[in-house]
C-alpha cells in the first residue's frame, strides 16, 4: 500500500465531514460537524494537541485541512495500534502533560471516634468535618 491508498483510505470515513466542511470553522461548526464536544476541542487547544488553529483576537477558527489531517492521522484498527501512536518520544514531555491533564481529586475526610465507646462516629452536619466543634487553637 503506497502512501496515496492510506490517504484515500483515511478519507473515506471522513467524506461526509469533507463535505460539510468550510474552508476555515468554528469550534461551534467543527461540534456540529464532527461530533467533538466543544469542550474538547477547547481541552486540545490549550494543551496544544488536536488540529492546528488560527486565533485572530478572542476568535478561533479552524482549517479545513487541518481537521481533515488531525482526523485522518488518529484512525486506528485496534486499541494496541493507537496506544503504539500516542507514545511520546520524550517521556518527561508526556509526564508534564499527564500531570496537567490531572484533576483534583476529593479525598474524604477520615471519621472521628467517640471518645467513650472508641466507634466511629458521623459528622453532626454537613460543615463538621470530624473536627472538635466549638473550640478554637
Amino acid at each position: 500500500m503506497n502512501s496515496n491508498d492510506a490517504g484515500a483510505e483515511a478519507a473515506e470515513p471522513l467524506a461526509e465531514l469533507i463535505a460539510n466542511l468550510k474552508p476555515m470553522n468554528t469550534p461551534m461548526e467543527v461540534a456540529e460537524c464532527s461530533g467533538i464536544k466543544i469542550g474538547t476541542l477547547a481541552r486540545w487547544r490549550s494543551m496544544g494537541v488536536g488540529p492546528r488553529f488560527v486565533k485572530i483576537g478572542r476568535t478561533v477558527h479552524y482549517p479545513k485541512e487541518e481537521i481533515i489531517r488531525c482526523l485522518s492521522e488518529n484512525i486506528y484498527q485496534s486499541a494496541g495500534e493507537a496506544r503504539e501512536g500516542t507514545r511520546h518520544e520524550d517521556p518527561e514531555e508526556l509526564r508534564l502533560r499527564r500531570r496537567d491533564q490531572r484533576r483534583r481529586v476529593h479525598r474524604r475526610m477520615p471519621r472521628r471516634a467517640d471518645t467513650d465507646t472508641g466507634a466511629p462516629t458521623r459528622p453532626q452536619n454537613r460543615h463538621d468535618a470530624g473536627g472538635t466543634q466549638g473550640t478554637r487553637p
